[in-house]
């Protein structure tokens, strides 16, 4: 009896292994459609005081392979030299800067938006 039982219990688990195989061979033979076009995106980068690598964040978001519309820096009224940065980095990656600058130091850059 317990003999039988184990048998069983055994080939139970062969044909759930296998039916598991099935599955993801399956799975994994659906590819998803192909975008026809690509969606340009907009970046949204605040500046509140000039950080070691905005230089070097910038042109990452620069150099990316997907398609960027524009890159939209929300300035809060910085007394350092972030926004000249920027600019710059803009003008040698030839990109388009969009600037949303703030009148007064709110103290946080999430307010800006």
């Amino acid at each position: 009896m317990l003999g039988w039982l184990l048998l069983l219990l055994a080939t139970g688990s062969g044909v759930f292994c296998i039916l598991v195989v099935v599955a993801a061979y399956r799975y994994l033979a659906v590819r998803p459609p192909a975008l026809r076009t690509e969606l340009p995106v907009s970046v949204l980068k605040p500046l509140h005081g000039l950080d070691d690598n905005l230089e070097s964040n910038l042109r990452t978001i620069f150099e990316q392979d997907y398609p960027v519309y524009e890159v939209i820096l929300l300035d809060d009224c910085s007394s350092d030299e972030s926004l000249e940065v920027a600019q710059a980095v803009a003008r040698q990656s030839r990109r388009r800067l969009v600037i949303r600058p703030n009148e007064t130091n709110s103290g946080s850059a999430i307010r800006q938006w």
